[in-house]
């Protein structure tokens, strides 16, 4: 950055990240009359999956000097998953109520730890995987080789005399088989 002026100003940098342009970082500066600095500022990373524009705000006290797009873009992409998913089974049981229950053991297989959200889905097997609904999700973070026995205890909420079927799936594209059980 240059102050082509012949004062110093004191300047503030906001970059923005994504169409809704929310401000993932900012640096507060001074620069001496025809002064020309590097300027780093610090960002928060998205979270999410995406490509996310980049934008630059450069203010000096209440005056907006400059709004600009960058010419690359970031890209956060989802770790490929290592999770294998093993052990499946699942059953139904009356407490007065019917109860569905699915159970599996996540594995990591990689050599690296690894985090990925996991999603149970449940859909009815007559009607296929494509009307399947989501159950429960929760993240999980493992280490190469290490497991976790993953049971999901669920008030039946669907139709009666069908058979029911559950997997599970991750966001690195990892995927469980299908487990079913007959509710009737």
């Amino acid at each position: 950055m240059t102050n082509p002026t012949t004062r110093a100003f004191d300047y503030r940098m906001v970059l923005y990240m994504g169409v809704n342009m929310v401000a993932m970082g900012d640096a507060e500066f001074n620069l001496e009359a025809g002064e020309s600095k590097d300027i780093s500022v610090s960002v928060v990373m998205p979270a999410n999956p995406g490509v996310y524009p980049v934008y630059v705000d450069v203010w000096s006290g209440e005056t907006l000097l400059g709004h600009y797009q960058a010419n690359e873009v970031v890209e956060i992409a989802v770790e490929e998953s290592h999770f294998t998913y093993d052990v499946i089974s699942c059953w139904e049981y009356s407490a007065g109520f019917k109860i569905l229950k699915f159970r599996c053991t996540i594995t990591n297989q990689g050599d690296h730890r690894e985090s990925h959200l996991v999603s149970i889905w449940k859909y009815r097997q007559d009607q296929g995987r494509a009307s399947k609904y989501l159950e429960d999700s929760a993240r999980y973070t493992l280490d190469p080789g290490e497991s976790v026995d993953y049971a999901y205890p669920t008030l039946h909420s669907g139709d009666y005399g069908y058979r029911w079927c559950f997997f599970a799936s991750d966001d690195g594209g990892g995927q469980s088989g299908d487990c079913c059980v007959y509710v009737g």
